[in-house]
Formats: C-alpha cells, structure tokens, sequence
C-alpha cells in the first residue's frame, strides 16, 4: 500500500502557492487548463471541494470547517492532506488564515475562488489582499469571471509593478487603498497614467480599458486595488 503524500508545513519562501476558496459555479470557463504550477496547495474551508472537484492535490486544509464536507474532509486525512482547524468564533476569516500560511511558502500566491454569495464577504476578502501583512507577495485572484491584482505595497525598488492579463476592449478597473498612491504609471491601458496621484474614495480611474492582451502597473509609493471585472459582455462604465 502506497504511503499518502504529506509535506511539512516549512518555509519555502521561493516556492509558488495556490489557495482555493469556496466552491464556485461561476469561474473562468479556461480555469482547469490555465491554472499557474504551485508547489503548495491550500484550500480555505469548503475550497476543498472546488480543489477535489478539479483533481488538484490538497496540502492543507484550513478554517473553522464549517462549510466542508465531512465526506471530503475524509477523503483529504486519507489522501494525506493537514487539516488546520480553528474555533468558529475567530478573529481572522478562513481566507485570511490560508494567506498566512501561503506567504510562509511563497512570494507568488494565487487565489481561486468566487464572488457569489454575501458582498460583504467579496469586498472583506478584496481587502484582505491588500492588507500590509502580505505586502511582500505577487498576488493574483481569479474571483468568478474577474481578475484581481495588487500594486504596490511591496517594499523593494523605486517602483512596484504589477503585469495584468486581459481582454483588448475589457475594463479595467484601479482601486486605491490605504491612502494615496503615488507615481501611478500605466502601459497597455486606453486611458494612460503618467506619473499620476489617485485618491481613495475618487472614480478618477475606474472603468479603464485593456488596449492589448497585457498591460503594466506601476506605483512609486501606496497600493492599488486592480480589478478586471469579468470576460462576459461589458456593461457601459458608470
């Protein structure tokens, strides 16, 4: 009988991090082919379900595990997967717990999950990415049918970059967060900035648009939010 595969929860700060959130119905319909190499895997809470659901190989189970399934649990103890359980009554949300654990093993960490259910949950885990806690992180979400990215916050070099993928004619939209952003530059977007300050709580750049298939953030100083707000037809900016 083959011995299940178990690694040790260790920092490998090089390594590539892959966390999936709840199951979702509503993904990027090229998710299974697309998704990035990683060489550790979490999955928060009932992401266990979308993870098996794909065939990807589980490390670490994380949460209060109060949205799983017992049979999936069971199926991850057999398969040799840890299962990281917290009182329901936390301070920190599944998601967030699976970020700690992901930026002791990783500087790039990719985030599968949704954007169904409560707006509250979306908006708290968007600002979770974001947090100073995992500044030093490359972070890329896939939420549903949109993608998210951070700029900034990252402490190393004049400018933090952050290289966004998309669809020419996509919106695009760069949130602010924490305060002003400075020396906002941006390549491959219809609207450019040049050098640019943008304000929390101003509409200044939102509902940009994707002139290629990539483009390029980059901040002196502060953080940006990115969000590609789906693949579907576009709805006219506000």
């Amino acid at each position: 009988m083959s011995t299940p595969r178990k690694r040790p929860i260790v920092p490998t700060p090089h390594d590539s991090v892959l966390i999936f959130l709840g199951n979702s119905e509503n993904l990027l319909p090229d998710l299974p082919s697309s998704l990035p190499p990683s060489h550790f895997v979490i999955a928060a809470d009932s992401g266990l379900h979308l993870a098996q659901k794909m065939g990807i190989q589980v490390d670490v189970v994380v949460g209060d595990l109060d949205s799983v399934s017992a049979d999936a649990l069971d199926l991850a103890r057999k398969s040799g997967v840890r299962v990281a359980q917290h009182p329901r009554d936390k301070e920190q949300t599944d998601f967030e717990l699976a970020l700690h654990i992901a930026i002791a093993h990783g500087q790039k960490i990719s985030i599968i999950g949704n954007t169904s259910g409560r707006f509250d949950h979306v908006m708290g885990n968007c600002l979770v990415l974001a947090a100073p806690a995992f500044a030093e992180a490359e972070i890329e979400a896939r939420l549903g049918t949109s993608l998210v990215w951070v700029a900034g916050g990252r402490k190393e070099g004049p400018q933090r970059t952050a290289l966004l993928k998309g669809t020419p004619g996509h919106y695009v939209s760069l949130l602010p967060l924490h305060g002003p952003v400075t020396g906002a530059r941006t390549h491959g977007l219809r609207f450019p900035l040049h050098n640019e300050t943008l304000f929390p709580g101003s509409s200044r750049s939102l509902s940009n648009e994707f002139l290629t298939s990539e483009a390029r953030v980059e901040v002196e100083t502060g953080t940006l939010l990115i969000i590609a707000p789906g693949s579907g037809p576009q709805d006219p900016p506000l």
